[in-house]
C-alpha cells in the first residue's frame, strides 16, 4: 500500500502514513496524536517531549528477526506508578506483523498480539497474584505473574498501530517463564490484550553494529550535569535516563531525580563512602560496568547487627549488576527471570538444574545510601531477603515494600583486589 500524505488537523503540517496497518502517526511539528478515521483524520490531543532515555534504538531503524525483516516506525514513553520511564517501540514486519519491542533497564521483550480461547474469562487485574500462575492461560508454557503495575502514557513520536490517548493510565501484568518466555497482560480494553513473546538481546534483532546516533549521545552528557538543591555544588549523574535517587557528594543529601530535576529528600552520613571509588570501570566476563552506587544494608541476628556493603554497577546495553561484598568476600549478582526458580518444599528451591538450601530468611535495613540508583531508595527501607545456597552458587529473592522484585543469581567469586575488572552490580 502507498504512504498516504495529509495534514495535521491541529497545525497542517504535512504527515505521513507510511504503515497501511498503523492508526495513529505523532505530528512532528506539534506533538498531536492524529488517528486515522473513517472520512477523516482525528486529533486525540498532544503528547509531552520524549524524556531522553539513552536507549540505542530510534525510529526507522531496521532489523531482522528470526529470518523476517522490520522496520520500527514508532515509540512511546510510558511512566510508572513508582517513578520512572520506560520506552516501547514498534515493529512492523514485512510478513505483516506488528510487534511490540519493551525497552527496560537495559533489558529487551519482543512480543506480538496473541489470541487466546475464552480470552474474556482471563482473571481480573486484581485477582492476580505474584508468584503465582494465570490459570485461565492455555499456554504451551507455563508463565506467573513477575510484576502488576499501572502505567500512564507520556510522550510519542512516529507510527503507532493502536489508539494513542495523551495521559491515559491503564493497569498491566508482565509474566514471566523460565527460559526467557514473557508475556503482557493489557487490562486498556476489556477483555483484557495479551501480548506473548520473549526476553532478547539487541544482537538477535539483526540491527547495525553502531545504532546510536551522535547528537543523541551528546544530549545525554549535557544533561548529566547538575547543582544540588541543597548546598548549590555540582554533580554529575552517570545513568541520568534511569536514576531515581541520587546523592550529592558535597553534603550528603540524598536527592529525589525526576527527569532531570532534584529534589532534597534527607540528610545522609557523608562520612560514609565506598572502598571502590564511584565513576570507576571494569570488565566482567567481557562486559564492562561502571560504578555508580553503593549502599550498606545490615540484619538483625541473635542481638546483634551485621553489615555488609552492595555496590551497583550499569553497562548502558546490559543493564545494571551488583557487587556484594560481605566479611571479605566478592560476589556478582544478575537477575534472573523468577519464573526460572520453583519451590521445592518449605526450605528449599530449584534453578538450573539444581537445589538450592535455604540459608537465612530475614528483614533488610538499608542504612546508608550513596551514588545513583535506580529505584526510589531511603535509608531505613526494609526488605524481607531469602537466601538459598548451592555452593559457590546463592539465590536471593528479596521482596521490596509492596513491589515485586525478581530472584538474582549470586555467583561467588575469590575477587581479593579485583583485578581493576568490573566494579558494579546489578539490581535484584
Amino acid at each position: 500500500m502507498s504512504p498516504v500524505q495529509a495534514s495535521c488537523p491541529a497545525c497542517g503540517a504535512p504527515i505521513q502514513f507510511k504503515i497501511g496497518s498503523s492508526i495513529v502517526r505523532i505530528c512532528d511539528y506539534c506533538n498531536s496524536v492524529v488517528a486515522r478515521g473513517d472520512r477523516k483524520l482525528e486529533d486525540l490531543g498532544k503528547v509531552a517531549d520524549l524524556v531522553e532515555t539513552g536507549s540505542p534504538l530510534q525510529v526507522g531503524l531496521r532489523g531482522v528477526y528470526r529470518g523476517v525483516p522490520f522496520e520500527l516506525t514508532g515509540r512511546a514513553q510510558l511512566g510508572h506508578a513508582a517513578g520512572g520511564v520506560w520506552d516501547e517501540w514498534y515493529a512492523a514486519f514485512q510478513d505483516g506483523r506488528w510487534g511490540w519491542l519493551a525497552e527496560a533497564q537495559g533489558r529487551f521483550y519482543l512480543t506480538f498480539p496473541g489470541t487466546i480461547p475464552q480470552q474474556s474469562l482471563i482473571e481480573p487485574f486484581d485477582m492476580l497474584e505474584l508468584g503465582e500462575p494465570v490459570p485461565s492461560l492455555p499456554l504451551n508454557t507455563p508463565l506467573i505473574v513477575a510484576e502488576k503495575g499501572t502505567a500512564r502514557t507520556l510522550g510519542a513520536k512516529g507510527e503507532i498501530p493502536y489508539k494513542v490517548t495523551p495521559g491515559e493510565q491503564y493497569e498491566y501484568a508482565d509474566l514471566s517463564g523460565q527460559h526467557g518466555e514473557f508475556a503482557t497482560l493489557d487490562y486498556s480494553e476489556q477483555p483484557p490484550l495479551i501480548f506473548i513473546g520473549r526476553e532478547l538481546h539487541l544482537a538477535e534483532l539483526g540491527f547495525p553494529p553502531d545504532v546510536v546516533p551522535p547528537e543523541r549521545e551528546a544530549r545525554r552528557v549535557a544533561a548529566t550535569q547538575l547543582n544540588c538543591p541543597q548546598c548549590a555544588g555540582p554533580l554529575e549523574l552517570r545513568a541520568p535516563d534511569k536514576a531515581e535517587r541520587v546523592t550529592c557528594p558535597n553534603c550528603g543529601s540524598l536527592l529525589d531525580v525526576n527527569q532531570g530535576k532534584l529534589q532534597f529528600l534527607q540528610a545522609l552520613d557523608p562520612r560514609v563512602k565506598p572502598i571502590i571509588p564511584l565513576g570507576s570501570t571494569g570488565e566482567f566476563n567481557g562486559t564492562r560496568f561502571m560504578l555508580i552506587g553503593f549502599m550498606v544494608r545490615s540484619v538483625e541476628f541473635e542481638g546483634g547487627r551485621y553489615y555488609w556493603g552492595e555496590y551497583l554497577l550499569y553497562n548502558p546495553q546490559v543493564g545494571f549488576r551488583w557487587l556484594v561484598r560481605s566479611d571479605d568476600n566478592w560476589n556478582f549478582v544478575e537477575t534472573v527471570p523468577p519464573a526460572a526458580v520453583t519451590f521445592s518444599g518449605n526450605r528449599a528451591v530449584i534453578y538450573d538444574g539444581k537445589r538450592f538450601k535455604l540459608y537465612q530468611d530475614t528483614a533488610a535495613r538499608v542504612e546508608h545510601v550513596y551514588g545513583e540508583f535506580y529505584w526510589k531508595v531511603m535509608t531505613g527501607e526494609v526488605v524481607r531477603a531469602a537466601d538459598y545456597i548451592a555452593p559457590p552458587l546463592m539465590l536471593s529473592s528479596p521482596l521490596i515494600s509492596k513491589e515485586p522484585a525478581p530472584s538474582s543469581v549470586k555467583r561467588k567469586e575469590s575477587l581479593p583486589a579485583l583485578e581493576g575488572r568490573l566494579l558494579r552490580r546489578a539490581p535484584s
